[in-house]
């Protein structure tokens, strides 16, 4: 059994594990907070593709265009990885795709990157539309 002192939001964020996620924020632990590499645990849980995790981790949705340390937010990680269902998720929760990398890169040019179709027909849908994330989907 983990002591709270082992457990780490980074870590539970990235691995999608529920249980030691819950007991790093009742043990206060800050999902926003950056690590060492300049990411913290909604950067971690998007790039890895883990909704549930996300679904906790913003629930009043604050942070979820917080940037790294390059500039990435989560909808570019998930983007960056190929993960339509988190892409949209962020997205239909806040997440900005016209958000802008150190670099100048958007989601798109991400999703580019993937060769993934659904996943830039989405963005270039989302793009188009500019005014209504919800009509996004």
């Amino acid at each position: 059994m983990l002591v709270a002192e082992d457990i780490n939001i980074n870590e539970a964020a990235f691995f999608g594990d529920i249980e030691e996620l819950t007991s790093a924020l009742e043990n206060g632990q800050d999902p926003l907070e950056l690590d060492d590499n300049g990411s913290n645990a909604v950067h971690k849980a998007a790039a890895n593709g883990r909704i549930a995790v996300l679904e906790i981790l913003l629930k009043d949705k604050s942070g979820i265009n917080r940037a790294d340390v390059t500039g990435c937010t989560a909808v570019h990680l998930a983007a960056k990885n190929g993960h339509l269902a988190t892409v949209k998720w962020l997205v239909n929760n806040g997440g900005d795709i016209k958000a802008t990398t150190k670099k100048g890169r958007i989601a798109l040019d991400f999703a580019k990157s993937t060769g993934d179709y659904d996943l830039i027909s989405f963005l270039r849908n989302c793009e188009n539309i500019k005014t209504n994330w919800q009509a996004c989907k």
